[in-house]
């Protein structure tokens, strides 16, 4: 195996305030570290291989790595800006360098010496193995504070991305927004939030997953043996050879108690999990044999790649069968030649080249993610799939898994990997003392010098107890607090401070005690009237998709299987949220989760109290939805129209501690919920002369939004490739040619907008979002820009805003729901 690069992954910038610049790096070599900060931007044309400033740095400070393996080493760059020193302000540019001395050999490296200020080839696939990481060559990486003008700020946001997903990487296309304005700091990005999923632990392309693993045991080294607890009776090696990629479902299902569909090739060791971050966020890590594979690949070269997968299986250790395998499979692979093999495999195959071209394109925009996380603060937040499909999905689910070895085993793999690699960076001062300092320190036990395998048991349940596997509330609080501009960003945690009221219903996504702990309870100062939510599963859905399509998937199947998991499906609790919220006057909600893009507005009124609630989807950066079958259907902006007509505006009146009476006749559903606490009634649909009393305590109004910008060609219109042409049809009734060309006309001016599939409402294709905040007259409003490519677009052809939707974010002027 090749050795290891010096840089294993980074720079990734993270939490930036006027006085505080967090940088996150991945190194093979234990490393003393030095970053160099300047106020004003930073070109070199020497050289020499390690970057000389002409300019002495404005800011300087320095750590060491800390090591989690014996390859695998993080920096956690700090610089703590003090009084007398003055704070780095908006409206300016800032460019950094970082260097680094090899603490075994005092070698100096930094980004020049590794070639990161330059573009770089890879001459077998003719595509970048690395983009300058400043945008332009010899350019330093560099960032901009969020302004103290709401209007002048710029806020990313996704989630979602998966390594084979289908679509464009929507998380590339924001390589043009700062490379657009690199140099102009009320231009360019100025936090960017991805809001879950950031890898998908249960999803793993099987042509990959092997190479985590070969990687991953490479940076913990040949002495070290992690070890996975299977049973109360049976631990094994983490090895390909007792863990084959494509083998894993009956493991999964059996021993760990997961549910996800696709978990053939889930992540299990920690080593795994690591490996799966580094090669999300940089190319480094990644072996020849990868970057190598062109998009032409033949197909004797892809039969060489599938067959060395399958002999994998062949080679499975016999005392690990019984848990790989149930009683199908192990007739299946007896031997290496029967019908229902060459069945499977033959299914496998498809689907194996169906991965290998998402895998390349992922591959290839990887030099893209790489500078765009090392030239925009980034925050992060999980959802499930960091971990596993469904994860703390019901009550029952979360029993089962716990009170299985292996299932706690992953999972505990799992949060390690995203404290190192996301958590700690959301706020790097909480990481210096208390529970997530222990947290650190028993991460870095795991694997510690003179440690020929584990976890040891009382390092496990050191790091279980503080991720509250005892059934208590866990210790690690993963919610934050971010500054942004003149306001606050307020990020939740919707996955492990969960309430459940049963054991099969769907979950409040957060406890009572949750929802103070992570909210503000009273409004923003004078300039900061907007308050930023973050919530990994959107607050305000679809309701067209939350209260018709999931009740009836629960009707058929489990609540597990239907993934009933929305915060309207719980009432209750989703209530209560916004009551919280309420106070509050100006929100914005940013979400992910959903696998499509939208909008929507709330208008809440309680008493004489007005709160407008808008809440942004973006979603997803990489894996576009294929499971809803006709879904071509959904993509029509004509069924969308009508769909938005059927379900919206939603409406409700609330009730809290009160007995409701109703003078006349009423639906058996609302009978029903008018004798639950709170009581939520649906203002329409009722029997004529029907009364409720008394009045309500509180009601709203949801819509959502649409892109009202014209297809002409003006200022503010939709990109020129995606209008439909009016027609005028001009039929003569009296001419059957006449009403042949018109309607002809009509037909293919549907069969455009079809094919174009840039609906108005809901989004579909791959997709990050911008958020901006507007002022007009003193009134504010918020625009939410989608960026992506089009199916047709090539690796660089430039993204645009396809879609946009934009809202008032003053109170409404409209009388509350009513009765009716």
């Amino acid at each position: 195996m090749a050795a290891l690069p010096q840089i294993l992954a980074g720079p990734i910038l993270r939490r930036v305030e006027p006085r505080l610049v967090t940088i996150w790096m991945a190194f093979s070599e234990p490393q003393h570290i030095e970053l160099h900060l300047w106020s004003e931007i930073i070109k070199t044309q020497k050289t020499s291989t390690v970057y000389e400033p002409e300019i002495p740095p404005d800011y300087t400070a320095t750590t060491d790595t800390q090591r989690i393996g014996t390859h695998f080493h993080i920096a956690f760059i700090t610089l703590n800006i003090e009084a007398p020193k003055l704070p780095l302000v908006p409206n300016q540019v800032y460019c950094y360098n970082v260097r680094f001395t090899d603490t075994n050999s005092s070698t100096l490296r930094d980004l020049k010496s590794e070639g990161l200020f330059a573009d770089q080839n890879n001459p077998v696939t003719s595509h970048f193995s690395n983009m300058a990481i400043g945008f332009k060559e010899g350019q330093l990486p560099s960032f901009s504070l969020p302004p103290t003008n709401l209007e002048d700020l710029i806020i990313m946001h996704g989630s979602c991305r998966k390594m084979h997903g289908i679509g464009k990487d929507g998380l590339a296309a924001m390589d043009f927004l700062i490379g657009s304005y690199i140099n102009e700091p009320n231009k360019r990005p100025h936090q960017l939030f991805l809001t879950g999923d950031q890898i998908y632990a249960d999803d793993v392309p099987m042509m990959v997953l092997p190479w985590l693993s070969r990687q991953g045991k490479a940076l913990f080294g040949d002495n070290f043996d992690e070890k996975i607890t299977v049973s109360n009776t049976k631990t094994a090696s983490a090895t390909l050879t007792n863990f084959p990629p494509n083998l894993r479902r009956t493991i999964m299902k059996e021993s760990a108690k997961f549910t996800s569909d696709d978990d053939d090739s889930h992540l299990i060791a920690f080593h795994e999990f690591v490996a799966m971050y580094l090669f999300s966020f940089s190319n480094h890590l990644w072996p020849t044999e990868l970057t190598n594979i062109k998009e032409d690949i033949s197909e004797a070269a892809m039969d060489t790649i599938f067959n060395d997968l399958m002999s994998m299986i062949d080679d499975s250790a016999a005392d690990m069968r019984d848990f790989l395998m149930n009683a199908e499979e192990k007739e299946m692979f007896n031997n290496t030649s029967n019908e229902k093999r060459d069945k499977w495999e033959k299914q496998m195959k498809r689907m194996f080249k169906k991965e290998l071209k998402a895998v390349i394109e992922f591959r290839d925009n990887l030099p893209r993610i790489s500078r765009i996380l090392a030239n925009v603060p980034v925050y992060m937040i999980l959802d499930d799939h960091e971990i596993t499909d469904d994860w703390y999905m019901t009550r029952d689910w979360r029993d089962q898994v716990l009170s299985h070895p292996m299932g706690v085993n992953i999972i505990r793999n799992g949060l390690m990997a995203y404290t190192l690699f996301q958590g700690w960076g959301n706020d790097p001062k909480s990481f210096e003392s208390g529970d997530k300092a222990t947290l650190l320190t028993q991460i870095k036990q795991v694997a510690a010098p003179g440690n020929t395998e584990g976890p040891s048991l009382s390092v496990a349940n050191a790091i279980d107890a503080l991720l509250g596997f005892d059934g208590n509330v866990p210790k690690l609080k993963l919610h934050f607090n971010v500054p942004t501009g003149p306001t606050t960003t307020y990020v939740l945690d919707t996955r492990t401070r969960r309430v459940y009221e049963t054991r099969h219903g769907s979950p409040g996504l957060m406890s009572p005690e949750a929802l103070l702990e992570q909210l503000p309870t009273v409004p923003p100062p004078v300039g900061a009237e907007v308050v930023f939510i973050v919530s990994p599963a959107p607050v305000l859905g679809l309701a067209v998709f939350e209260e018709l399509i999931q009740p009836l998937m629960s009707s058929i199947k489990s609540n597990v299987y239907a993934d009933t998991e929305a915060w309207a499906l719980n009432y209750a609790v989703f209530e209560s949220f916004l009551a919280t919220i309420q106070k509050l006057k100006k929100v914005v909600i940013l979400s992910g989760d959903v696998h499509f893009g939208l909008s929507t507005v709330m208008d809440y009124f309680k008493g004489a109290d007005k709160t407008r609630i808008v809440q942004l989807v973006s979603s997803a950066l990489k894996n576009e939805s294929d499971k809803l079958g006709n879904q071509h259907i959904l993509i029509s902006g004509r069924l969308q129209q009508l769909q938005s007509a059927a379900y919206f505006p939603s409406e409700r009146l609330g009730w809290m501690n009160k007995v409701v009476n109703v003078n006349g006749n009423i639906s058996p559903r609302n009978e029903m919920r008018r004798h639950k606490n709170p009581v939520v009634l649906s203002p329409q649909g009722w029997f004529p002369g029907a009364t409720v009393t008394p009045a309500a305590d509180w009601s709203w109004r949801l819509n959502i939004l649409r892109d009202e910008r014209p297809d002409t060609d003006t200022v503010g219109a939709r990109p020129e490739r995606i209008r439909i042409d009016t027609i005028d049809p001009d039929i003569n009734l009296a001419s059957a040619p006449s009403v042949k060309a018109g309607y002809e006309k009509v037909v293919s001016r549907h069969q455009e907008a079809f094919e174009n599939n840039i609906a108005r409402r809901v989004v579909w294709s791959s997709n990050i979002g911008m958020v901006r905040i507007k002022k007009d007259a003193g009134k504010l409003s918020v625009e939410h820009q989608f960026w992506y490519r089009l199916p047709d677009d090539d690796l660089y052809e430039e993204p645009n805003c396809y879609t946009q939707h934009t809202t008032s974010l003053e109170p409404t002027s409209d009388t509350p729901p009513q009765l009716s």
